[in-house]
């Protein structure tokens, strides 16, 4: 949960090291956070499995005369402007 929270740059979160878990200080504020950014958070958590980069062994990339290098250009083109529109929700 705490990485998520990081992930999503939770502002109620400032350091790792301040969080006492349990504490209602700390849980109550997160909570309202979390349930109020809530239709941005799923939208962000949906396109998150798009945005991230795709690992090809590099013996695929050497047998494919280039068309693999090709496709994956257009896919960081497509991943680019898929983030640029995410952040302007």
């Amino acid at each position: 949960m705490l990485q998520f929270l990081l992930v999503h740059k939770c502002p109620c979160i400032s350091a790792v090291d301040d969080i006492i878990v349990g504490q209602k200080a700390v849980i109550y504020p997160i909570l309202h956070w979390v349930l109020s950014e809530y239709e941005q958070l799923e939208k962000r958590a949906y396109l998150s499995q798009y945005l991230m980069p795709i690992e090809v062994p590099s013996e695929y990339l050497i047998q494919t005369n280039g068309n693999l290098d090709e496709l994956l250009d257009a896919y960081k083109e497509l991943q680019a402007e898929v983030s640029w529109h995410s952040s302007c929700f």
